[in-house]
């Protein structure tokens, strides 16, 4: 392992955010195809950014990831640790070390994309998103939104919801 490897691939990926969000705001002003790749770069900029390692994690943390996959909210870090059966910080460590991100920012990005997601393809007022995607309340939603994509959720639903449907 580099030492530092995990912290330059989250800046490298924090970086590369603002690029996306310019596109997607000035996509506003062009055409469908440039606002959708603009939305896709700042989802895909929400995704896990895997450190170098190219040794697959042990099983017990796959399991780990599957099951915030899965369950997305409601997950606490110490009972996933008691379900694989290892110390909160081991569980911690690990994770940090195969996906490249603790599993706090990996939850959060998670619930950030699930928002995202039922912004997109629902009708649903912010506040049933924010309670369906895992946050506490709206609040919440507004910050962690704000901070993984640039733009509130009320912004991003404007923007998604204004392009033309193609169906």
């Amino acid at each position: 392992d580099v030492p530092g490897a995990v912290a330059d691939d989250d800046h490298r990926a924090e970086a590369e955010a603002p690029a996306a969000l310019d596109d997607l705001r000035h996509a506003v002003d062009l055409d469908d195809t440039l606002l959708e790749r603009g939305v896709t770069e700042v989802l895909s900029s929400l995704r896990e950014v895997p450190d170098d390692s190219h040794r697959d994690p042990p099983a017990w943390l796959r399991i780990v990831r599957e099951e915030i996959d899965d369950r997305g909210s409601g997950v606490r870090v110490r009972d996933l640790a008691a379900r694989a059966g290892v110390h909160p910080v081991y569980l911690a460590r690990q994770f940090r070390r195969f996906y490249g991100s603790s599993v706090v920012s990996y939850l959060q990005r998670r619930r950030v994309t699930r928002a995202a997601d039922l912004i997109a393809s629902s009708s649903l007022g912010l506040s049933t998103v924010a309670f369906q995607a895992g946050f506490a309340d709206q609040s919440h939603l507004n910050r962690a939104f704000r901070a993984g994509t640039g733009f509130t959720p009320g912004t991003y639903a404007g923007l998604i919801r204004s392009r033309p449907s193609f169906e």
